[in-house]
């Protein structure tokens, strides 16, 4: 399938949908099974979030991203921007949100304070750019306004009327490439408003994919580094560094090299300067992308567009002089645009192929393999009866006395294997459980020598933001190694039964019949080689965010850290005696009760024992019940029915016939619903 995955989009969810359509008509699912799986595709949505410092080109990369076109005005200033939030619709239009009463009493009480404090200034900014409609906000705080698209900058522009009130907007946009997606340009980095700032933060560590924008030449400056404490909880892996205007650089004599290399340094000297494990990891590996978005956009955008504005005429004449270019589609690849699409690419169809497809397909296979298992056993069963048949009953008694032996030796194969995933899991949880209990309270005790050194409220708030977010690592690693070593064991056990299970299948399998069927109850059991993270610890909202924000476990706390922290150093913006009390009794009633204690670890850890329980009883039907026990069971009742051998013999040889058609049909279905999926993804 040509095109990037987010053009794909909805072809592929329509392609799924399809196929539990198919699903649902060969019987393997129910209406009420497909309709959850419909359900879940349709309200998936893939998010990408977009952060950067003013001036870093973050509205002219997502005209020339998205739009490929100048839809979208320059940005406001950094104090007065907005959330934007941008979906598709069928009309262009755009809805303001207006700050709550509350919210802007706070501002223009944060504005009335002295002192240079970032918030401050934001906080006068805002209040005296909003004298003009003063009149106008009893009416409009806490209320949401509808207009249309071409009064955009009314409401998030730097001069706009209603943009100093402004809270978020939400745009509307009717291009396919938005459909099942959403685009967030995150706004400044010091927000005096601490619900915008956190809605900010909570879209950042759900999307798919960040693309951290930066500004050649100076990326990874003061401000770049603000910026990155609102990206700490984005997951390992989904961050996309874009060095926009890095055309810019080249003409001044600098080499693309040494531009990449600068900004490598300069992450090296912030990962440094930081010492948080959280920001380590989040740019462990880093890979800047040299783009010109402002080249992109004059590839993309129409040249009649282009001719008709005097400063679009004049950069693109610019561009292709000094590149030595003539085309728009030279300029395209000179902006590496395409490169930057294709590392968004690549990131959404890791993120999101698990969760949308994989999931989905899994869901129904798994139902499949059910049917699959059920017809080969049937198969299997029905050509040992026949076989049983042509035994006298002396060879049928040494078939049963055979059969006991190798079953008594799978069962206790079996037993062995549940007393080492009981005694496994035993021990992991109770070393996880010890460990985290540790790093608890040993994370207390930081928390409050932060305060203890603090000699102002700047001196406590970053401090406690990275013990935080390292806290909530180190929890991740605890939960990441429980799940690796269950699922070891998992896989050590299986193999040692089918070890076991080799032998008796050698003895009653001359066809080959009983391997097939062993083979397809192989496919059932995957399900516990290939269950995610995700999927062994599910929250009550039925989610697990393995490289995003795992406040789910932690109960906010890191919200609480990152936020509240910033709205609660409102009042000790003049550090005085008592105001490191004030700190300790905060960190002791606000943050320490949402870090999970010993207790809710071990609740928080138990599905494993759940899990491990399923496991072992599925070994047991696969391997004792359904087969072991099946060839025993089988030669008793042919024993016993050694006068109705031949009628038995017809029956069977009728349900053996019927067994093979329904299995080919089986087949038949399986290949026509793939086809449905033929080049998803490709």
């Amino acid at each position: 399938m040509a095109g990037t995955f987010l053009d794909n989009l909805p072809a592929i969810k329509d392609a799924l949908r399809q196929y539990a359509l198919k699903a649902e008509e060969f019987g393997w699912i129910d209406d009420k099974e497909r309709a959850a799986i419909c359900g879940r595709i349709d309200k998936d949505t893939i998010t990408i979030g977009v952060i950067g410092q003013m001036k870093s080109g973050k509205s002219t990369f997502l005209n020339a991203f998205l739009f490929k076109d100048d839809v979208l005005p320059a940005a406001s200033t950094p104090m007065t921007a907005a959330l934007t939030e941008i979906s598709y619709g069928e009309k262009k239009a755009i809805e303001a949100e207006f700050y709550t009463k509350e919210e802007w009493d706070s501002v223009k009480t944060l504005a009335s304070q002295s002192g240079e404090d970032s918030k401050i200034k934001a906080a006068k900014e805002l209040r005296d750019k909003s004298v003009r409609i003063e009149g106008l906000i009893p009416d409009l705080l806490g209320t949401k306004k509808s207009a249309a698209f071409e009064d955009l900058l009314e409401y998030v522009g730097a001069d706009g009327k209603y943009t100093p009130i402004t809270k978020a907007a939400k745009i509307v946009y009717p291009l396919d490439i938005l459909k099942g997606a959403q685009i967030v340009d995150t706004p400044g980095f010091n927000d005096p408003v601490v619900s915008r700032e956190e809605r900010a933060v909570e879209f950042l560590s759900k999307a798919d994919v960040v693309i951290l924008l930066l500004y050649a030449g100076r990326a990874f400056d003061a401000t770049d580094n603000e910026i990155v404490e609102k990206v700490r909880n984005v997951g390992v892996g989904k961050i996309v560094l874009a060095v926009n205007k890095f055309d810019v650089q080249v003409e001044d004599g600098k080499l693309d090299e040494d531009i990449r290399q600068y900004v490598i340094d300069q992450i090296k000297k912030l990962v440094d300067l930081q010492g948080s494990e959280a920001i380590r990891r989040l740019f462990e590996k880093p890979n800047p992308i040299l783009i010109s978005a402002q080249m992109a956009l004059l590839g993309r955008m129409s040249m009649e567009k282009i001719k008709q504005d005097e400063d679009y005429s004049f950069y693109y004449k610019q561009k292709c002089e000094k590149f030595g270019i003539s085309s728009q589609r030279e300029l395209i690849e000179t902006s590496r645009i395409q490169e930057l699409e294709t590392a968004i690419d690549q990131m959404l169809k890791k993120e999101k192929t698990g969760i949308l497809v994989n999931k989905s397909l899994n869901e129904i296979q798994a139902k499949v393999n059910v049917k699959n298992v059920e017809l080969d056993k049937q198969v299997f069963d029905l050509k040992g009866t026949l076989k049983n048949c042509s035994l006298s009953p002396e060879e049928l008694e040494e078939k049963i006395k055979d059969a006991n032996k190798q079953e008594k030796k799978i069962k206790k194969a079996i037993d062995q294997a549940e007393k080492n995933v009981e005694d496994c899991v035993s021990e992991q949880i109770k070393d996880a459980v010890r460990a985290m209990e540790q790093d608890r309270n040993a994370s207390s005790k930081k928390l409050h020598s932060i305060v203890d050194r603090a000699q102002s409220k700047e001196e406590i708030q970053r401090p406690i933001q990275e013990e935080i977010a390292d806290l909530q690592l180190q929890f991740k690693d605890r939960v990441s190694r429980v799940y690796k070593a269950i699922k070891t064991e998992f896989k050590t056990q299986k193999e040692a039964i089918s070890d076991a299970v080799e032998d008796i299948v050698e003895r009653y399998d001359e066809d080959g019949d009983a391997d097939e069927y062993l083979k397809s109850y192989g496919e059932v059991l995957r399900r516990f080689d290939e269950m995610s993270m995700e999927d062994v610890f599910k929250t009550d909202t039925g989610e697990f965010e393995s490289e995003g924000n795992f406040g789910h476990f932690l109960g906010g706390v890191v919200t609480v850290a990152t936020l509240g922290i910033a709205h609660k150093a409102i009042g000790w913006i003049s550090w005085k005696m008592g105001a490191q009390k004030e700190a300790h009794s905060w960190i002791d009633k606000t943050i320490l009760p949402k870090i999970p204690d010993a207790k809710q670890c071990k609740e928080f850890l138990s599905p494993v024992n759940e899990l491990a329980a399923e496991f072992i009883a599925a070994l047991r039907k696969a391997f004792l019940d359904d087969f072991a026990s099946s060839i025993r069971e089988k030669a008793e009742e042919c024993k016993q029915e050694i006068a109705n051998r031949e009628k038995n013999k017809q029956q069977a040889e009728a349900a053996l016939a019927a067994a093979q058609a329904a299995k080919n049909m089986l087949k038949e279905q399986e290949d026509q619903a793939k086809g449905i999926l033929q080049g998803l993804l490709c």
